[in-house]
């Protein structure tokens, strides 16, 4: 099945392949051209991303609820009278389905309640096992929190989401897939990666992460 194409006002995350830029930031097709695309140029808390001409960049976008990528060449930054970048884009662009790429920093709330063994186990953890915090960020792949204790890579836990969709809370499993002391210390920074995810919920996740992308283009006021 051919993969869909982008059309003017699309929003797109877009991410630099050269320099110190790792992140993705979000971004939105402001005209298409014979060769290639105009964006809106991405900025980082409002300071425009340092993109020079020729440095190849990656563009994902979410169709259907799955996450779409292919790759770019900068051929042009204009300032005036709106910040954008001009990419050349190959004739037939290898288009490679993405889908745990893109996160975006949300206070989304979270129980996690770690998985345990046997009835006698739980109900001697009792509330212990229970973690109630609020995400740092959230992809289709998985969630960061912050907490006060260590956790070991490789715990599991029965997670429920509570997505601002007007829905029931979303409940997968996810395992700690990173555990790194937060900077000045007394706190930890917890990766999850999801496990045992249908693509329904997966989708509903991802539809939720474009969401939260499309407020963030949004100008305040």
């Amino acid at each position: 099945m051919q993969p869909p194409s982008l059309q003017v006002n699309d929003l797109i995350q877009v991410r630099v392949l050269e320099g110190e830029i790792r992140d993705s930031y979000p971004s939105r097709v402001e005209d298409l051209i014979a060769d290639g695309m105009v964006i809106a140029w991405p900025t980082d808390k409002g300071t425009p991303l340092p993109v020079a001409a020729g440095q190849t960049v990656r563009i994902s976008f979410v169709h259907d609820g799955k996450y779409y990528g292919f790759d770019g060449t900068v051929r042009e930054t204009v300032s005036e009278p709106l910040p954008v970048l001009v990419l050349h884009l190959p004739a037939r662009p290898d288009r490679i389905e993405r889908r745990d790429n893109v996160r975006v920093s949300a206070p989304v709330p979270v129980e996690l309640t770690e998985k345990v063994v046997s009835l006698s186990e739980y109900k001697a953890l009792g509330e212990q096992n229970v973690i109630r915090a609020v995400t740092d960020n959230i992809s289709g792949g998985g969630f960061a929190i912050h907490h006060g204790t260590f956790i070991p890579v490789g715990t599991v836990f029965d997670v429920k989401i509570l997505l601002e969709d007007k829905e029931d809370p979303v409940s997968i499993t996810a395992k700690v897939v990173r555990c790194s002391e937060s900077p000045g210390g007394g706190q930890y920074q917890i990766g999850f990666a999801y496990s045992q995810v249908s693509e329904k919920i997966r989708s509903r996740i991802v539809r939720f992460v474009f969401a939260a992308q499309i407020s963030e283009m949004r100008p305040p006021g």
